[in-house]
């Protein structure tokens, strides 16, 4: 695995030279094949090849290329070991259960046929006819999976909470405020403050809360729904009755500091804006998000895309999910998901676990459950909670693209290593933005976390890191390096601001961090609630946030050991104030060279102070070039690394750098 397997984890081209402006191409970043052969075997044997979809496809054909089958699941009751099932362009809206594993060498591919676009989705459209209820607002009867919510997933048709599309966007289950934009489901500014001394909670959990701009309905507030978070608790309470300007609901803590923003839903009397949907058991209302008559309607009917509790053996290549997940179960191995792009996998609204900051965990995101599974050079977005879970021994996450998850505002997070037993998982190229809390948050030990790009994490929670961990959690074996973290998205404004690149809080140890660069974070880079050895060991990183009201670049408490911190640059202050030996401090300009996006830009100057001045630290600096090793992430004239993934989808979405355009303009170019 990685580091864990190698002394260079990694091999990487140079991307720039030392003297000239960056040219980076980020396709020059290789993974040691040490990672592929772990997860996914190597040679492998074809047998039958059967075709689904096209003219004059039917399950009642024997799934020629002349005469295909019509859905993927035919083909995949009749497929065995070394079988390969090519699916021609088309909307399958089915779940595929495979009869059969693959074996070893004998791997089972579900693929498309040729440059075929698949897409296997979880809604089915609306088909009933729609008529005017009032103003833009449209409705139909229809049979919905739930009127409500449900607290678990028990069947692949138990939703958690009805999911409405229109042109393949989702659409907002009615609620005030609005959602200003339906792309953005973590805009702060669409949800309602708590008025100052507005909130009373009273010893038996009984919340009144009176609020006049809570507008009035004609059937009342009573019966629906108000989500709302704090600090770093998310809630939802069903309402128990309303009157003009409060509501009534219960709460499970009571301090003021749990109460930040709130919104409120369930009602068909919030339904007033372009977007939004209500379901009253009998009829489906809609008021389209363009304002005109309702057309390409879907609702979601269906958890899962592909089945694969208890398979082996089987690999899903290049195909499109969406409204749905994939999943597995500890019994299902060498599984390899390559090239998925995956929307809207997991929805939910209300909270109801007794770890409410964990609710939905065990349920949501595609769920690499047994030993030797990989995901790759996937795209996921939209996820009210986890995007991947990984639960196996060997599981790897690499080169991926994964935005906007979590936007339940609960602790999951983009990757999750699956708590439980310490099995050796990677999370490595990936390039992870939006998140409601953290990216990745870990539970447990024996993960290794490697050339992330991670950034705009905490946008509705705070008091994190984009890398986080709690609840004393044995960490032993985990290692996390070569990462740019940065530009910290929660509320820097709030009484708990931290927004760190790594924050292991209470006394979550011990980890190997090494070789990050962080950078446009909020109130410390790396931050360490630690009381007693073993320590985290933190060596050769470059802590270059700075901010007028910034805390610490480094900050470790109760206790703290300089031995255990060497190597690094910081930008800021650290506390307590006792860097290791070899550390620059903030009092000394290090002297990036300021050229190229991202990290790059905080590669060292020919003249820097930080150059052949660090400590040799075995397992760490290992390849330094020079009398002695340098200080900070970046070794002159050793290897230019770029942290993210390589896929060339990277560069259509927004990055906090203004140089990005360049690259992106120029990507690849010699």
């Amino acid at each position: 695995m990685l580091g864990m397997l190698g002394k260079s984890p990694l091999s990487l081209k140079s991307l720039a030279s030392r003297k000239g402006v960056l040219h980076a191409c980020i396709t020059a970043i290789t993974v040691s094949t040490s990672v592929f052969l772990l997860a996914v075997g190597t040679e492998r044997s074809v047998g039958t090849i059967y075709y689904v979809g096209g003219p004059r496809a039917s399950d009642n054909n024997p799934g020629t290329a002349s005469r295909p089958f019509a859905t993927i699941q035919k083909a995949a009751t009749v497929i065995k070991a070394g079988d390969v099932i090519r699916i021609r362009t088309g909307i399958y809206r089915e779940t595929v259960i495979p009869a059969n594993s693959g074996e070893e060498g004998k791997t089972i591919v579900f693929e498309p046929d040729g440059n075929a676009v698949v897409v296997v989705s979880g809604a089915d459209p609306v088909k009933g006819e729609w008529t005017v209820y009032k103003g833009k607002i449209y409705r139909t009867r229809i049979a919905l999976p739930l009127t409500g919510y449900n607290d678990k997933i028990t069947g692949n048709e138990t939703l958690l909470a009805n999911q409405v599309f229109v042109n393949g966007k989702m659409m907002i289950e009615a609620r005030w405020p609005n959602v200003s934009n339906l792309d953005d489901l973590m805009n702060r500014n669409d949800f309602r403050r708590f008025p100052k001394d507005g909130l009373t909670v009273q010893p038996d959990g009984k919340a009144i809360l009176q609020d006049p701009a809570i507008p009035e309905i004609p059937e009342g507030w009573a019966g629906g729904t108000i989500w709302w978070i704090g600090w770093y608790i998310p809630q939802t309470s069903t309402i128990e009755s309303s009157s003009p300007g409060q509501i009534v609901f219960r709460s499970r803590v009571a301090r003021n500091v749990f109460f930040d923003f709130y919104y409120l839903t369930g009602k068909l009397s919030a339904l007033d804006a372009p977007g939004e949907w209500f379901y009253d058991g009998t009829y489906l209302y809609l008021w389209p998000p363009d304002g005109g008559v309702t057309k390409n309607v879907e609702v979601k009917r269906r958890n899962y895309a592909f089945d694969l509790r208890g398979k082996s053996y089987i690999t899903i290549r290049n195909i499109h999910i969406f409204a749905a997940t994939i999943i597995t179960d500890e019994n299902s191995k060498n599984i390899v998901l390559d090239g998925i792009r995956a929307k809207y996998i997991s929805h939910f609204v209300t909270l109801p676990a007794k770890d409410v900051i964990y609710s939905h965990s065990d349920e949501t995101g595609i769920r690499l459950m047994g030993p030797s599974n990989v995901i790759r050079n996937s795209i996921i977005e939209y996820s009210a909670g986890h995007g991947v879970v990984l639960g196996g021994e060997g599981c790897v996450a690499d080169n991926n693209l994964i935005h906007d998850v979590s936007y339940g505002g609960t602790y999951c997070c983009a990757v999750f290593p699956a708590p439980g037993k310490p099995t050796r998982v990677v999370i490595a190229r990936n390039t992870i933005f939006r998140t409601g809390r953290s990216a990745i948050d870990l539970l447990r030990g024996n993960v290794e976390i490697a050339y992330n790009d991670i950034y705009w994490f905490g946008l509705l929670n705070t008091d994190l890191g984009a890398i986080y961990s709690a609840r004393g959690s044995d960490l032993t074996g985990t290692r996390i390096h070569h990462n740019w973290i940065h530009d910290a998205a929660n509320d820097k404004t709030h009484r708990y601001p931290v927004g760190a690149g790594i924050y292991l809080d209470q006394n979550a140890k011990p980890v190997l961090i090494d070789h990050n660069v962080f950078w446009n974070n909020h109130m410390n880079d790396v931050r360490l609630e630690q009381a007693k050895p073993p320590f985290n060991r933190v060596f050769n990183n470059t802590m270059a946030s700075t901010d007028v009201k910034f805390w610490n670049s480094f900050e470790s408490y109760p206790a703290h050991s300089p031995d255990d911190v060497n190597n690094n640059i910081y930008r800021a202050s650290i506390r307590p104030n006792k860097p290791g030996a070899n550390d620059l401090t903030a009092e000394t300009d290090p002297r990036f060279v300021n050229e190229g996006w991202g990290g790059l830009k905080f590669r060292l100057r020919p003249d820097s102070p930080a150059i052949d001045r660090g400590a040799v630290i075995p397992g760490v600096t290992d390849e330094f070039v020079g009398s002695a090793p340098d200080i900070g992430a970046y070794e002159y004239g050793g290897k230019e690394w770029v942290a993210g993934c390589t896929l060339p989808e990277r560069k259509l979405y927004d990055y906090p750098d203004p140089d990005w355009k360049k690259q992106r303009k120029g990507e690849c170019e010699d």
